[in-house]
C-alpha cells in the first residue's frame, strides 16, 4: 500500500453495543468469515481500531474478526 492509497473500513457483518459501566459503551463489530476461527482485535494506544484496518482486514478471509475500541478511544 502506498502513502497515496485511500482506504475505507468495510461495513461489518454485524455490530452490537457492549456496556463497560453505566456511562461507557463500545461497539463491537464483526468482519471476516464466520465459518473459521475467531480473532478479537482492539488496540493498545490512543488511536481507534479503524486506523488498523489495513492490517486486520488482511485477515478477514481466514478469520472471523471482532473489532472494538478501548474505553475513551475511537
Amino acid at each position: 500500500m502506498s502513502l497515496d492509497s485511500v482506504w475505507a473500513v468495510p461495513e461489518p457483518l454485524s455490530a452490537c453495543e457492549v456496556r463497560f459501566d453505566e456511562q461507557a459503551v463500545t461497539t463491537v463489530r464483526r468482519h471476516g468469515n464466520p465459518e473459521v476461527p475467531l480473532l478479537i482485535f482492539s488496540h493498545g494506544n490512543g488511536l481507534a481500531v479503524d486506523l488498523y484496518c489495513p492490517f486486520w482486514s488482511l485477515l478477514a478471509g481466514d478469520f472471523d474478526l471482532f473489532v472494538y475500541d478501548l474505553r475513551y478511544h475511537g
